[in-house]
């Protein structure tokens, strides 16, 4: 190798001669002056100067560069009085023509600033990449607040808008007909106009409580302060509630409730306040949009793992706007009943917000002045 020794010793770039077994044959000037290690621990291998290039994946390179002639490119680290530094090893293939063994040579290139340069900007980036995901977190959460805001806003308004307007006419009434009876204008005898003075405060108690019940709910849902607590309930239970409740507003639009169930262990597991709300309004609205001496069905139907509840009636049915505004719209204005029954718009909007809670949704189909079905599914109590 004393042949190439003047020739590699004036390059002023890191040059090593190794073997087949990494061992080094030649080192120029320059490469001493930079790997003091070399001079001073009587160092045989440059895999002792660079231990990565002992891995496997290195050294199957090194072996197809001296089996094959395939030059390489290889990154490494040096550890210079407790500095790491990073080189690139260019290593080609050097043949001896005299002889039949052949030996690499490397040239050595200190990549130290320009790797510290790239660390150093990756750490730019990643502190810019933090910065703008703190900022993309701050205004995600600035725009929830203010839909927030917004939502709580309207919430409010809606209410005093309802409670301003809608809830003042069955107060009024209670007022004026309590007014009557306190100023004796009706015959303490008159037995009937007493009864019917009677139901009408009875309507309009129940019509003032049904709002408030509603206005309540419906803010409760709109402030997400509600959750259900489901219980194991029968539903010829909950029919004969509602249907007791309802029994001066039937009576008084001469209205027939006909309730069909497929047995009489209908058991459900659901929030037994929440579906009650539901049927309530359900049946309201019957009632409600129903002409004197029509009549109401309540059926259950069972559906596999769930039971299948419809209120329908005969009255004055909707047409195909109206059904789209009920499936599209979270507040509807409300429709002045046969007998001129006033109401929030909220009570269809109550029921769609309890049974997303159920997993279910509100199904309306419709023929003007001819029926309406409204139903909902509930899981039977045990599934």
């Amino acid at each position: 190798m004393n042949n190439f020794w003047c020739l590699y010793d004036s390059i002023p770039s890191n040059i090593c001669l190794i073997d087949k077994e990494l061992k080094i044959k030649y080192v120029n000037s320059t490469f001493k002056n930079t790997f003091k290690s070399y001079l001073n621990n009587q160092v045989h291998s440059i895999g002792q100067i660079f231990p990565k290039l002992k891995d496997e994946e290195y050294l199957l390179k090194l072996s197809l560069l001296f089996d094959n002639g395939e030059a390489t490119s290889l990154s490494v680290q040096y550890l210079d009085n407790g500095i790491i530094k990073h080189f690139k090893l260019q290593v080609n293939l050097l043949k001896d023509d005299k002889s039949s063994s052949h030996h690499a040579i490397i040239i050595i290139e200190d990549v130290s600033d320009l790797i510290n340069q790239i660390i150093a900007q990756n750490k730019q980036l990643n502190q810019i990449k933090i910065t703008l995901d703190e900022t993309k977190k701050a205004k995600l959460a600035l725009t929830e607040s203010e839909e927030s805001l917004i939502i709580s806003n309207n919430t409010k308004n809606k209410l005093l808008s309802i409670i301003s307007h809608d809830l003042k006419t069955p107060l009024n009434a209670l007022v004026n007909i309590s007014d009557l009876l306190i100023q004796n204008e009706c015959d303490v005898h008159e037995e009937c106009r007493n009864v019917d003075l009677l139901i009408a405060i009875n309507l309009s108690a129940k019509q003032s409580l049904e709002m408030v019940t509603n206005l309540l709910s419906w803010a409760r849902t709109q402030l997400k302060r509600i959750n259900p607590h489901r219980i194991e309930f029968c539903l010829c239970d909950l029919f004969k509630d509602v249907t007791y409740y309802f029994a001066g507003s039937l009576k008084s639009k001469n209205l027939d409730i006909n309730i069909d169930l497929p047995n009489e262990d209908c058991v459900v597991y659901a929030d037994f306040d929440m579906i009650k709300l539901v049927l309530q309004n359900l049946i309201s609205n019957a009632i409600k949009y129903s002409y004197s001496g029509g009549k109401i069905d309540l059926i259950v139907k069972d559906t596999n793992d769930s039971f299948t509840i419809i209120i329908s009636d005969n009255g004055v049915g909707m047409d195909e706007e109206i059904i789209d505004i009920l499936s599209e719209t979270e507040y509807i204005n409300s429709i002045i009943g046969t007998n001129n029954e006033m109401g929030t718009g909220l009570g269809l909007s109550v029921c769609n917000e309890f049974l997303k809670f159920h997993d279910s949704s509100l199904q309306v189909e419709s023929t003007k002045n001819v029926v309406t079905s409204l139903s909902f599914k509930l899981l039977k109590a045990d599934n």
